[in-house]
């Protein structure tokens, strides 16, 4: 037999069949969860087995714990632009998503989290730069050309169930904006003050976009 909250759930609850034999038993534990049903904690199940011997009678108990994830956001690219990183993906195979949190880290960290055993973005590094209700994201915020960034995505339902994290993606700023290199006061004068500003040109100017 088993027991269990996921036995009464009004929807999509859990089944168990269990079994009688002479010699040995076995029983079907059927439940295949839906996106709702995802949760930070576990749901607990116990079987419990008895034998009905004349002379020895024995039983046993074993409780599993199952874990509902969210699945990741799928697809995620980036496209630098300007001084941007525009990133895009596709919405993983649940619907009643809320909006999806953005993470950013410098330089590569990778992922080798699991949906199994999901890491927090923060434990790896990463940092919450801004949360989405679409599917794609502009990133503007103190980004600067020679550094990698890379970026993890993650859709939280309306309970605040935050999902796997998606794969690491990570890209650097083109080289396509005037980068300030050299700043310095040469003359201090309230009316005829003298700044020298420098700048590296762009190295990788698309010239369709900016003619």
């Amino acid at each position: 037999s088993a027991t269990g909250g996921i036995f009464h759930l009004e929807d999509n609850p859990a089944s168990f069949i269990d079994s009688t034999a002479l010699e040995s038993a076995t029983g079907r534990f059927l439940w295949t969860p839906n996106c709702d049903q995802a949760a930070d904690n576990y749901y607990s199940v116990t079987f419990h087995a008895v034998d009905h011997h004349p002379a020895i009678p024995l039983s046993d108990l074993s409780i599993f714990r199952i874990k509902v994830n969210i699945p990741p956001v799928e697809d995620l690219t980036i496209s630098p632009a300007a001084n941007s990183m525009l990133l895009d993906w596709n919405p993983p195979g649940c619907d009643g998503i809320a909006y999806y949190n953005i993470y950013r880290a410098t330089d590569s960290i990778t992922n080798e989290e699991t949906c199994c055993e999901p890491g927090t973005p923060e434990a790896m590094g990463y940092t919450l730069i801004g949360t989405s209700d679409t599917t794609n994201y502009a990133d503007s915020e103190n980004l600067i050309v020679g550094n990698d960034y890379c970026y993890i995505v993650t859709a939280v339902n309306a309970s605040g169930v935050e999902s796997c994290i998606s794969e690491v993606v990570c890209a650097h700023l083109n080289f396509e904006i005037p980068v300030i290199t050299h700043v310095s006061i040469d003359v201090t004068d309230p009316v005829v003050g003298e700044d020298s500003v420098y700048w590296s040109y762009p190295k990788e100017l698309n010239t369709v976009l900016y003619p």
